[in-house]
């Protein structure tokens, strides 16, 4: 409600001629407004309690830059770095502003105006894409979205949001020609800053965690893990031999609890373990009627 009459309030303020000069003025309207306007004015005037209804604004592009603009004290409030932290840690979950089609180049916006993102604004440069475009992009977690050039042997960790990337080189020896004649690729890159739910906002600069997987037809699969903050690889896992590989409709992987879950071709599902630092496989059931990739799906809970 508080929020609700403030913005009246400033709408009202904001007008070239808040007392129009037409004849057909609702003086009763009018002066209710005018009576409203000392105990809003007192509110606003309190630093705590605009502070409570600003990060009350709803979560969308547009919202803070349109209410910095109201004046300087507004700007210099929304502009500090604990109100931008507590604004995030507010809303939780923050809206959708498009989704990756095939690979990165093709960002799709899914907000209307004044939200909407124009497609250009996320997508990655031309000078950026790898050879093989539909299966360079591996997927966005925590605000951090991760491409894998096979024929360089390198990943990019990209930050949409500023453009920043960081290229990390394969693991020494983890390559097509070591691991096989043939390997299919798969990536998945995460925050390891997990402070509320990750809505500190500034993953890229914080530590983040790189896994990188090879699986192929009738061969071992193989993972390993980067930490940012060592700037190294770890050790290199692997399963016993599996019947399939990466699946090539290039599926997201999933993250629950300690666990990262990966759908393979054929509907069996790889599983590294971060705690228990193992990769393993599961099976699909015998007794399933798939027969290409399309039909299965993966779906995990707590």
């Amino acid at each position: 409600m508080c929020i609700c009459v403030s913005i009246d309030y400033i709408s009202f303020h904001a007008r070239a001629d808040p007392i129009p000069s037409s004849p057909h003025v609702d003086v009763s309207s009018l002066r209710r407004s005018v009576l409203l306007a000392g105990p809003v004015s007192e509110v606003l005037r309190d630093d705590n309690l605009l502070i409570e209804i600003l990060v009350r604004l709803p979560p969308k592009p547009s919202s803070l830059p349109r209410a910095s603009a109201v004046c300087k004290r507004w700007g210099s409030i929304l502009s500090d770095p604990h109100f931008r932290k507590r604004f995030r840690k507010h809303h939780r979950k923050p809206p959708l502003l498009g989704f990756f089609r095939g690979y990165a180049k093709n960002f799709i916006p899914a907000m209307d105006s004044p939200d909407h993102i124009p497609a250009a604004r996320f997508s990655l440069p031309k000078s950026r894409i790898p050879y093989q475009e539909d299966e360079a992009y591996m997927g966005c977690r925590h605000g951090l979205s991760l491409l894998i050039n096979m024929h360089k042997g390198e990943t990019v960790v990209w930050d949409p949001l500023t453009g920043e990337e960081r290229i990390v080189a394969f693991p020494p020896g983890f390559n097509s020609a070591s691991m096989g004649s043939y390997c299919g690729w798969h990536g998945t890159v995460l925050c390891v800053d997990a402070e509320d739910g990750h809505v500190h906002g500034d993953c890229f600069s914080s530590p983040f965690k790189l896994v990188l997987v090879c699986a192929e037809y009738n061969q071992p699969a193989f993972c390993s893990v980067y930490d940012s903050a060592s700037g190294v690889w770890g050790d290199i896992f692997s399963t016993m031999t599996i019947t399939a590989g990466v699946s090539r409709l290039r599926r997201p992987s999933t993250l629950v609890g300690n666990a990262l879950y990966l759908l393979i071709s054929g509907g069996d599902v790889l599983v590294f373990d971060f705690k228990m630092q193992s990769l393993g496989l599961l099976e699909k059931p015998v007794e399933n009627h798939g027969t290409d990739d399309w039909y299965f799906q993966l779906f995990c809970w707590t």
